[in-house]
């Protein structure tokens, strides 16, 4: 009864340990800056708060672990999130829009700083742009057809 009872509780503890989810990100990922997101739906860059510092309404920041069931923004959340509400329209293309500019179906999904947007309510500040990498499918990556990285913050250069 007793070997059952540890077998049964050792089975838990490590089942939990491994649950944990993981992030859905390109190979060579390894941002550790917080990702911003203004007025609730659109991804934007610490640079471009610091440029309209002024216009901020309300600010709130989250390193809290949340799970992918409750937030959509949980794939961005590895080096935390910056919430930003601001007194100004900010300029923005949806995931839509940016794919077909690159000659990418406009269904796919796109990634942010290496990290896949899980939801397709997300548009992208361009402001916030530093840059964009197409990314073609190979063998490191996964990927099932063509995708694009929007660049909103400088990429480490391990």
């Amino acid at each position: 009864m007793n070997r059952s009872i540890i077998m049964i509780m050792m089975l838990l503890l490590f089942s939990n340990i491994y649950s944990q989810e993981s992030f859905l990100k390109l190979p060579g990922t390894k941002e550790s800056f917080p990702t911003v997101i203004v007025n609730g739906n659109i991804i934007s860059s610490e640079s471009f708060i610091k440029e309209n510092e002024g216009l901020i309404i309300k600010m709130s920041i989250t390193k809290d672990e949340v799970n992918r069931h409750d937030h959509k923004f949980y794939n961005l959340t590895e080096g935390g999130i910056v919430f930003v509400e601001m007194n100004k329209k900010v300029n923005a293309k949806t995931q839509g829009e940016l794919n077909v500019f690159f000659g990418i179906a406009e269904e796919n999904k796109i990634y942010v700083n290496g990290y896949l947007v899980e939801d397709s309510n997300y548009k992208v500040g361009t402001d916030s742009v530093i840059g964009i990498e197409v990314v073609m499918p190979d063998a490191t990556n996964k990927l099932q057809c063509k995708s694009i990285n929007v660049l909103t913050s400088v990429k480490n250069k391990d």
